[in-house]
């Protein structure tokens, strides 16, 4: 158990107060998100001076600005402040909250008025959280999952059960995490000691992970439910199509869908193709299209997992992660957004106003729209805005302060 000690300075027999990690905890209950359409991090200008407005801020449906804070219960008596978030998942949040904070909220609650001695287990306790958008309960990390530290790049993907698939990238990925979001616990699915670029859920209860990245699988392998490591044949190209691991061979061109079979759970390829286009392919660039429920291979061949639908008339360059509902986005550096359409793979540009300049772009896949943030050339203020389906583009939000939006999450 991790242990803060209270003890008094005037007598020795003063009696010690121990507070349990449980406790530390019971400061961490709320996380006043539940309104936010979107979320956002404010850095201050200068890199020597860190502003008192630096952190993390929601804008809610009404427009209004507010900080993200963590308090106790559904009050702001004790305002906890947050070192780093990140999206999980529409429904889900990933915070650490700030561990000063928490202590300065313990010696606030210190009603006896004795001394705070901290000890070398709460100086280094991790206290990463999750956080259910739509009530802003805050759920604390298993005792018993893996220790995540705060450091690296976090990636996510929801499986076909609703559980999410996770995992931190540093030069590389070294693992992948499983969240069951109804039991609140985590589970590592991979070996110890492995290195890899992409991953994403498969078969239900199955991961793939390998090298490349999530449009151009260059290497990959299976891990099942039952432990054991499939690997994809060095002739076959692997991609991904719904949760479903499909392959094209390289020299035939025939696409297999593999499945999983048996009583041991192993994969099991079937032909679905044969004879086309595809063959003499060396790797794979393969895009999935919602709309249509189909993915798009090689940027230019259309397939609906059965038969190839539909050639384009040329190839696509889709190199962007940013996906809406309906369309990919690429934001240029001449303060242009480069669109094409899922529906007939139209292209075309999107220009912003001069009075504006855009630094960032996202979007979600179940919404037609764009975010942007960036700043407003006249005063230099930070903005969010809109970018609609039908390319107009409208300022949502001022910011108050002279701080840069540096990173926009949208929320559903």
């Amino acid at each position: 158990t991790t242990l803060l000690i209270f003890s008094s300075c005037t007598s020795s027999d003063d009696p010690v107060k121990k507070i349990s990690k449980d406790d530390v905890y019971s400061y961490l209950q709320y996380l006043n998100v539940k309104d936010a359409k979107a979320i956002y991090y404010k850095q201050s200008s200068s890199r020597s001076i860190a502003s008192q407005d630096e952190g993390w801020y929601k804008l809610d449906f009404s427009g209004k600005e507010a900080k993200l804070i963590v308090t106790p219960n559904d009050t702001t008596r004790y305002q906890i402040s947050i070192d780093r978030l990140e999206k999980l998942s529409d429904d889900y949040l990933l915070i650490w909250p700030n561990l000063a904070d928490v202590m300065s909220a313990i010696s606030d609650n210190n009603k006896n008025n004795v001394e705070i001695k901290q000890t070398d287990d709460i100086s280094t306790m991790n206290l990463m959280s999750l956080v259910d958008t739509k009530t802003g309960k805050i759920y604390r990390w298993p005792d018993d999952a893996p220790v995540i530290q705060s450091e690296g790049d976090l990636s996510s993907k929801t499986d076909s059960k609703g559980n999410i698939l996770f995992a931190f990238k540093f030069n590389s990925y070294t693992q992948v995490y499983r969240l069951d979001t109804k039991k609140i616990s985590v589970e590592a699915l991979l070996p110890e000691n492995i290195s890899f670029d992409i991953f994403a859920p498969l078969n239900e209860q199955d991961v793939i992970y390998g090298k490349g990245t999530d449009i151009n699988m260059l290497e990959a392998y299976v891990k099942l439910a039952n432990g054991s490591i499939f690997p994809v044949p060095t002739n076959q190209l692997p991609f991904i199509f719904g949760d479903k691991l499909y392959t094209i061979d390289s020299t035939t061109g025939n696409i297999s869908r593999y499945d999983t079979a048996g009583e041991n759970g192993l994969l099991q390829p079937t032909e679905i193709l044969q004879e086309n286009d595809l063959r003499n392919y060396t790797s794979l660039d393969a895009v999935p299209n919602p709309l249509h429920e189909t993915i798009l291979l090689g940027f230019l061949y259309e397939f609906d997992g059965k038969a190839i639908v539909r050639k384009l008339s040329h190839k696509l360059y889709i190199s962007t992660p940013w996906t809406t509902v309906n369309a990919w986005y690429n934001l240029t550096q001449n303060n242009t957004l480069e669109k094409i359409s899922m529906e007939d793979y139209s292209e075309s540009t999107i220009t912003f106003p001069n009075d504006i300049k855009v630094q960032g772009i996202t979007t979600t896949p179940d919404s037609p729209d764009v975010k942007f943030y960036g700043y407003r050339y006249q005063d230099g203020k930070s903005i969010i805005g809109t970018i609609s389906n039908e390319g107009k583009v409208t300022v949502d939000h001022v910011s108050e302060g002279n701080n840069a939006i540096v990173k926009l999450i949208p929320l559903n």
